[in-house]
């Protein structure tokens, strides 16, 4: 101990003795080290932290796979099956998601709820701060309204000192009594924004007989010993049995199989089968159910793993190059100390006392590296924390919080030393390997070395393989941005109501007056070019999706063998203010009132799925067997939900003709849509004082909303690949200077010689460009082995994209040349007569 105290004493000498030597190894390290412990505080909250539920590893998600209509879709029905008939699960629990209007205040304002069972809270064994949970007799049909709060609600009505017991919520008219209050750090599973749950209230004798289907999210727990498989066997047969009992049962009403979604709340949603409850559309949709049963850890954070992997991959290479780059200083400065190490060898020291002393000092190297990295890591982790999609962060992370907490700190330790040895391990048996029969030379010219000039071909290696991974998600996301969504979304502001709450919009006629009323105020306003109002918009996540469309004078099609179309009522000027084209006929106008003659306008899509090449103008078709609705215009395909996303058919009805009491509000402006969101929220009131505006957002913003993951993804794997790319040039820059300074005499003799500047220089950069074409030629077959990591993330290219693999290349060449100029250009500087008095 003795000795290593007195080496460690002498390493930090040594150490504050050069420190532009330390600095730029503690600021390498620093980076990679930060780098790597900001994505782990990422993977440590996402996929190592276990979910803050009693006995999280025994929760399963379970639901109902429809692959005729390739959605999951779990009923009610079978929730109730489930949770009676089930062995192999010792608990059931269900929830829905709904939005309310909260009234009686001076503003509405839109809540985020949800429809709980009365066994869902303690299964995941959550208690409330306050008050109690649900009682049975709540959850049961026409049973007594209750709430339980969020911490962040509550404290936001009421105040924290407030208790439960007497405090009412007004929703959507009807009074709720708080029950209690929820924990401040409260994870709903797969919903990061609740602000209230209520009992969730089923018509159990409608739910068996499959007379309606209510849409649940199903969340279970296992017995121990039972798993996943056998579990999900066994529910399973339970759904299969009650499916045959439904498909042998008189059919209620004869209508199509067509499956239509009824009264929608913000994102919750009932589906009810057209033609009739209890049609064959919910029978045949039971019978070919699939049980799907994955962890619940897995079903919340399963689709964020790949990426994060992924990230951390690139981050470590990242890492690599860092250490590379500390391992070419501490060969440089070996170097320049072997006659201090000659004199130590002379006089007794050991090889191993020699190792051992060189390591101390990368020991503290890579310790004062990691703890520098912890201050980039804290930094690092917030702002990605901030920056990162929803989509891509999975919904647990709004609320588990991301930072720097003890197994960041322990996994910064750990790599902080596995770096020391790392970059600190070969310097220091090279420089302990010394010949005593040269022990006390001044200098020994022993130019570039080939150890050195193997690491920065690797370097090179490295920063190939996140460059073609970042040139392919550029090349991928270039050719997204390019695609075109169908309408025009610039300078278009869009806001949401929904008339279900407030009384007095019970009559479709209510419904169309008040919208076409709302739109014309806006329409006069100043800066207004025109308004459109529609029941969605492209890329709201609002939409009504059926199967069963029916064409005049031809047979009709079993509904699983049909495309999905998409529903939509709009009002005219809709495909004017959308910036959407009319390919053929005409849009909708004032002719198409109520109680005019049934019309649709149809897409592409569509027209091409059921009529081929034919002019669908004035063909006619049926909705779940609905009278006859006559085509008068087609119109282009739009994109809603999303540009990666091919457009689905779709069916476009006048709003007037099909209303709903949920619409959205289109105002394309003349200058910035958002400075008309005041004015737009004014009209709303001035027409209705208890109708809430939500969801409030331009169109381009929404656009930007559906490529935001692919962005950040794209941001972070460009900003590793630049910073290797950065690292590695100066480490190509680094061994270049020192090879320069190796050489001097060398360089002298060539130009007393006769040799030219211009020599001098092509050698120099001979040099550099030789290192960077052997990493390029063993970088690119491991980059193009590991793209395929990048299958799911590209659009319109390939993996083995010729492009990228073409540019990169090109890009680290020219990099390479431009890092070993400058040292290359002291080179020839260099005076003969100088360099031959160094001896």
């Amino acid at each position: 101990m003795s000795a290593i105290l007195r080496d460690l004493r002498y390493a930090l000498r040594a150490l504050r003795a050069r420190p532009g030597f330390t600095l730029a190894a503690i600021l390498t390290l620093a980076l990679g080290i930060g780098a790597n412990s900001a994505i782990f505080s990422f993977v440590e909250a996402l996929l190592l932290r276990p979910l803050p539920y009693r006995a999280p590893e025994s929760l399963v998600w379970i639901a109902d796979f429809i692959p005729g209509f390739n959605a999951e879709m779990t009923s009610g029905a079978d929730y109730l099956d489930w949770q009676e008939q089930s062995r192999l699960l010792s608990q059931v629990g269900a929830f829905d998601r709904l939005s309310f209007t909260l009234q009686g205040r001076e503003q509405p304002e839109r809540l985020q709820g949800t429809r709980v069972s009365p066994d869902l809270l303690p299964m995941l064994g959550i208690k409330p701060a306050k008050g109690r949970g649900f009682r049975p007799e709540e959850a049961k049909l026409h049973g007594s309204p209750a709430a339980i709060v969020s911490a962040r609600l509550w404290e936001r009505l009421f105040g924290v000192s407030a208790v439960p017991s007497g405090q009412l919520l007004r929703l959507d008219g009807q009074a709720y009594p708080v029950v209690g209050v929820l924990p401040r750090h409260f994870v709903f599973p797969g919903s990061p924004d609740i602000d209230l749950l209520v009992p969730l209230q089923l018509n159990t004798a409608v739910e068996h007989g499959r007379q309606q289907l209510s849409i649940l999210s199903v969340v279970g727990r296992l017995r121990p010993g039972a798993t996943l498989e056998q579990a999900r066997k066994e529910l399973q047969a339970i759904s299969d049995r009650a499916a045959a009992a439904a498909q042998a049962a008189p059919a209620l009403s004869p209508g199509g199989p067509a499956l239509a979604p009824g009264p929608r709340r913000g994102s919750g949603m009932q589906f009810r089968t057209l033609g009739g409850p209890g049609g064959p559309g919910a029978r045949r949709m039971s019978l070919d159910s699939q049980v799907r049963m994955v962890g619940l850890h897995e079903e919340l954070v399963g689709k964020v793993r790949p990426a994060l992997l992924l990230l951390a991959g690139a981050v470590g290479l990242v890492l690599l190059i860092a250490c590379v780059n500390v391992a070419h200083l501490l060969l440089a400065r070996a170097a320049a100390r072997r006659r201090e190490i000659a004199v130590r060898a002379a006089l007794g020291a050991s090889q191993r006392q020699i190792v051992r002393h060189l390591l101390i000092e990368s020991v503290l190297l890579g310790l004062a590296g990691g703890a520098s990295g912890l201050l980039i890591a804290l930094w690092g982790a917030r702002l990605l924390a901030a920056l990162t999609p929803p989509d891509l962060a999975g919904s647990l992370l709004p609320q588990i919080g991301v930072g720097v907490n003890g197994p960041v700190l322990l996994f910064t330790f750990v790599l902080s030393l596995a770096t020391s040895l790392l970059f600190g391990l070969v310097p220091a048996l090279s420089a302990a390997r010394v010949d005593l029969r040269e022990p006390l030379q001044a200098t020994a010219a022993s130019g570039l070395g080939r150890g050195r000039g193997f690491l920065v071909a690797g370097e090179v290696a490295l920063a190939s393989v996140l460059l073609v991974g970042a040139g392919l998600l550029l090349r991928s996301f270039a050719r997204i941005q390019s695609i075109n969504p169908g309408f025009r979304p610039e300078r278009v502001l869009t806001l949401a109501i929904d008339l279900s709450p407030s009384g007095g919009y019970d009559s479709p006629a209510a419904q169309a007056a008040f919208f076409s009323e709302l739109a014309q105020r806006v329409e006069a306003l100043p800066g207004v070019k025109s308004t459109a109002f529609g029941d969605s918009l492209p890329l709201s996540r609002v939409s009504r999706i059926f199967r069963g469309l029916r064409i005049e004078n031809r047979p009709p099609r079993d509904p699983r063998e049909q495309p999905e179309v998409m529903l939509s009522a709009v009002s005219p000027g809709y495909f004017r203010t959308l910036g959407t084209t009319l390919l053929r006929g005409r849009a909708f106008d004032a002719r198409d009132a109520s109680a005019a003659a049934p019309v649709a306008i149809v897409n592409r899509t569509l027209a091409h799925s059921f009529w081929g090449d034919e002019d669908p103008i004035d063909k006619r078709l049926s909705i779940g067997g609905q009278p006859w609705v006559t085509v008068v215009g087609m119109a282009a395909d739009v994109h809603r939900e999303g540009l990666t996303a091919a457009p689905k058919a779709e069916l476009y009805r006048p709003f007037l003709q099909s209303p709903d009491p949920y619409g959205f509000l289109a105002v394309r402006t003349a200058g910035d849509p958002a400075l008309l969101t005041a004015a737009a929220r004014r009209e709303v009131r001035s027409l209705n004082a208890e109708l809430p505006v939500f969801d409030v957002s331009t169109l381009e913003d929404r656009l930007a909303a559906t490529v935001a993951a692919r962005r950040f993804g794209l941001l972070l794997l460009s900003t590793f690949a630049v910073l290797s790319l950065g690292l590695a040039a100066l480490g190509l820059a680094g061994v270049i200077a020192y090879a320069v300074t190796e050489r001097t005499r060398e360089i002298g003799i060539r130009m007393a010689l006769g040799a030219r500047r211009g020599d001098v220089l092509s050698m120099v950069l001979s040099q550099g460009l030789v290192m960077a074409a052997a990493g390029v030629a063993v970088g690119l077959p491991v980059a193009f082995g590991l793209s395929r990591l990048l299958g799911s993330a590209l659009y319109g290219i390939a993996p083995s994209d010729p492009i990228t693999y073409l540019a990169i290349p090109l890009v680290l060449l020219t990099v390479a040349l431009v890092a070993a100029y400058l040292p290359a250009r002291r080179a020839t500087r260099v005076d003969p007569v100088v360099a031959l008095r160094q001896e």
